[in-house]
């Protein structure tokens, strides 16, 4: 489907890309793609505003590959959040919410494509679904470290869609396993230092949670939690 679109404005291009050559326009500007001696501003191309030959203003930007997403209809696809980390004792589970949208005109078909290469530690509630524009879905991926043994583990979901612009979305999952958890640890090096405050920025950063990082056992992870690392560090 997206060599399709890419095909239908390639012969787009090469018809206008012609008339377009020759035209002189100030910096800031381009010329129209109509061919009619316009210079339109070029922070109109990819403005999330089509402009093509029916635009207000008359400026006709077809032409121009940043362009053609303003135009045409279809599906548009956003997965949040972009890669996901969990921390967990051995013989635990946890769910993360992984989110799936559809910000397009279109209705967007997604199914995650490797199933069956999925490590057996981590499973969703659903692996496809037909999203309306404008609204979302939530699937819950669940972490399973039964009989893991200590240590880091990964793997990946592919997220396969109909959107012609991003048709596979990867992420990157991890899930780091533990036999105890010392507050403040967070690479399990048995020592506390400048590498797990370094880390517990990130969790907070990537709103990622696990109790090792809760100093204040208020159920989160915020600069409390950092600041009571960074003392406990210096007072030792």
């Amino acid at each position: 489907m997206k060599q399709f679109y890419k095909g239908i404005y390639f012969l787009i291009i090469i018809l206008s890309v012609s008339i377009t050559w020759g035209q002189d326009c100030d910096e800031g500007y381009v010329p129209d793609c109509s061919g009619d001696g316009d210079c339109c501003p070029e922070n109109w191309i990819g403005d999330g505003y089509c402009d093509d030959e029916n635009q207000t203003w008359g400026c006709d930007l077809i032409c121009y590959e940043e362009e053609w997403s303003d135009c045409a209809s279809f599906p548009q696809i956003f997965v949040y959040p972009i890669q996901i980390f969990q921390e967990l004792e051995q013989d635990d589970f946890s769910t993360v919410i992984l989110t799936i949208g559809n910000e397009g005109t279109e209705i967007l078909e997604w199914f995650i494509s490797n199933q069956n290469d999925i490590s057996n530690w981590l499973s969703l509630d659903t692996y496809s679904g037909f999203l309306n524009p404008g609204t979302l879905e939530e699937v819950y991926a669940t972490f399973n470290s039964l009989d893991l043994d200590e240590g880091e583990y990964n793997t990946d979901i592919f997220i396969s869609s109909n959107d012609p612009f991003n048709e596979q979305i990867i992420i990157p999952v991890t899930i780091a396993v533990f036999n105890e958890c010392n507050d403040g640890d967070l690479n399990f090096d048995g020592t506390l230092d400048v590498q797990d405050i370094i880390l517990m920025i990130s969790y907070l950063l990537n709103d990622y949670y696990t109790d090792c990082a809760n100093m204040n056992t208020d159920e989160l992870i915020n600069i409390q939690d950092i600041i009571i690392l960074v003392n406990i560090i210096l007072n030792n």
